[in-house]
């Protein structure tokens, strides 16, 4: 298929002017940092299908976009949210080729340990600190519990209602 220059140069500006807006919005957005320490090194981190290093990538992108929801809801204006996470051990277990069609598939059954563990700094806009410390989660998924309907999709759902509390009580 051929392509006229003026198509190549339309797709070329729309790209370019998509990547700026997206850029702008980001900086403009950004009330959550999250970084994963040593992701390597955690307890249980592997999502179905995916290896281990694009289970990293997704669970980066899955705890920014929880933590950016939160602190926008729970922190003060102008003040942001650094989080380092040093552990995590999600819910249930992974078998590996299971199945008629050999998928990976978590198994979660009624009572599941889950941790969470993370070191935050709260940031106002100059920069300085305004509150610091570490948080960990060490709970038993209850299935059965009324309490842990999810309410919540994704990787990180089980983690949200303890984020929440936790966030309401530490911020509000």
């Amino acid at each position: 298929m051929k392509f006229k220059p003026m198509q190549i140069i339309l797709v070329l500006l729309a790209v370019t002017n998509i990547q700026v807006i997206n850029a702008e919005t980001q900086k403009s957005d950004l009330k959550a940092q999250v970084v994963l320490v040593d992701g390597k090194k955690f307890r249980d981190y592997e999502l179905t299908n995916y290896s281990r290093s694009k289970s990293l990538q997704i669970l980066e992108k899955d705890f920014n976009r929880v933590f950016t929801k939160l602190s926008s809801k729970y922190l003060k204006d102008g003040q942001s949210i650094s989080i380092s996470v040093t552990n995590l051990d999600l819910p249930g277990d992974l078998r590996f080729s299971v199945g008629p069609n050999h998928q990976d598939i978590r198994i979660v059954k009624d009572i599941s340990p889950m941790k969470l563990a993370f070191n935050y700094k709260v940031l106002a806009n100059d920069g300085s600190v305004v509150s610091e410390g570490e948080y960990k989660i060490k709970e038993f998924l209850h299935l059965s519990s009324s309490s842990m309907r999810l309410r919540h999709r994704g990787n990180l759902a089980h983690f949200m209602p303890l984020l929440e509390k936790w966030f309401k009580s530490e911020f509000s």
